[in-house]
């Protein structure tokens, strides 16, 4: 780190020695980018000077210095432009004679090519084409969290929906519970001026006088998710606040 950063702070100091007549308020190092070149050099690009893009190689001197060790080099000079991305990039044998290089990245395309040996000392390149662009770590990072966005937005709408139609049933509800509470207001007050006797209202209010119908398998649910067994009967279903299961009644005499 020491080492680097010595290279890095003497860029400054360095990129005069390239021109005899450097102007120093020419120089632009605001938008200048660093990478590893070797164990020992820098490669340095996006360096202004006079409003022109250039790049130059650093090289560490072996003490406190640093000398530029290729360069400058100007857009019109490079065989490989800066934009090229060859951290992705890959190479594969084909054949004998034959190399696959995959997945360089210009601009915000990518591109594979193949390459024959020509039997010496070269691969001539055979044919180039474009390809899918490689699915980078922050690409994957991007494209999950956007459906973990995605998912949370449709959880909270359907939430919200699920809320507001549990509380349009509770109003339903609440309503029909106090309707047919004013039902039967109405009924014992009626068998009340008929003369009923009190205690008989009471009796029949509370518990039905008889067993009617025992059991539940000769039944059916019309509504809700029912659980059924001969001595038990459960509605799962905690949103279905109307549920319905209908027991068969026989009935001789009204």
């Amino acid at each position: 780190m020491k080492k680097l950063l010595v290279i890095v702070c003497l860029l400054i100091v360095s990129l005069p020695a390239f021109s005899q007549a450097f102007d120093q308020t020419k120089l632009d190092l605001s938008k200048a980018e660093l990478a590893i070149a070797g164990p020992d050099v820098v490669y340095v690009t996006n360096i202004l000077y006079d409003r022109q893009v250039l790049s130059v190689l650093l090289k560490w001197d072996g003490g406190t210095g640093a000398v530029i060790y290729g360069g400058p080099w100007f857009a019109t000079d490079k065989v490989l432009q800066d934009s090229y991305d060859l951290g992705y990039a890959t190479v594969r044998t084909a054949g004998t004679d034959k190399i696959i290089i995959s997945d360089i990245v210009i601009g915000a395309r990518a591109y594979t090519g193949t390459a024959v040996f020509d039997g010496k000392s070269k691969f001539l390149l055979e044919r180039v084409w474009e390809t899918t662009m490689p699915t980078t770590p922050e690409m994957q990072i991007n494209a999950l969290q956007g459906r973990i966005n995605t998912n949370e937005k449709v959880y909270q709408a359907n939430l919200a929906e699920t809320e507001a139609k549990r509380a349009a049933d509770k109003v339903v509800y609440e309503a029909e519970i106090d309707k047919l509470k004013n039902e039967l207001a109405a009924a014992m007050q009626a068998a009340k001026t008929a003369g009923v006797a009190p205690e008989k209202i009471e009796t029949i209010v509370s518990k039905p006088g008889r067993i009617a119908a025992s059991g539940f398998t000769g039944g059916r649910g019309l509504s809700g998710n029912w659980v059924v067994t001969s001595s038990r009967l459960s509605q799962t279903d905690q949103s279905a606040y109307f549920a319905k299961y209908m027991v068969p009644l026989s009935q001789s005499s009204p």
